[in-house]
C-alpha cells in the first residue's frame, strides 16, 4: 500500500512540474527567436545529466527529501528539452504529448524507486553479534 501511494504521490508531484514546464515552454516561449533556445537547449542538457546519473548511482548521499527536490528540478529541465526539440523538429501534439507522457512516467517511477532505496538504507537493520 505504501509503494502505490508512493507511486502515485511522484506521479501527481511530476504531472505538476510537466504542468507548469509545458506552459513556460510550449506556449510562453514558442515565439522566441530559435538562437535563443539553441542555447537554453545547450545549457540544459549539460547540467541535467550529473544530477540524474549521480542520485542513480549505488549509494546516494541525499535524503528522500533532497532526492524529491533535485529529481523535480531534473525532471523539469529534461521536459524543458524535449519540448523545446519538438518545436525545433516542429513535432504535431499527439507525438509531443506521447513523449511528455513516457517522460513523466519515467520520471514518476524513478523518482518513486530513489526515494524507497533511500528509505531502506535509513531503515536497515542492524546485526547483533553474540559475544
Amino acid at each position: 500500500l505504501a509503494l502505490t501511494l508512493g507511486s502515485l504521490n511522484c506521479l501527481y508531484l511530476h504531472f505538476l512540474i510537466l504542468k507548469w514546464v509545458y506552459f513556460v515552454f510550449d506556449l510562453y516561449l514558442s515565439h522566441a527567436p530559435r538562437v535563443g533556445l539553441g542555447i537554453l537547449l545547450g545549457w540544459s542538457s549539460s547540467v541535467s545529466i550529473a544530477p540524474l546519473a549521480y542520485m542513480g548511482s549505488k549509494d546516494p548521499d541525499y535524503s528522500p527529501e533532497q532526492i524529491g527536490s533535485t529529481l523535480g528540478l531534473t525532471a523539469a529541465i529534461f521536459y524543458s528539452l524535449f519540448l523545446i526539440a519538438s518545436y525545433f523538429l516542429q513535432i504535431g501534439l499527439g507525438m509531443k504529448l506521447a513523449g511528455v507522457t513516457a517522460l513523466w512516467i519515467f520520471f514518476s517511477l524513478y523518482h518513486a524507486r530513489l526515494a524507497i532505496l533511500a528509505y531502506n538504507e535509513e531503515h536497515k537493520p542492524t546485526l547483533i553479534k553474540d559475544r
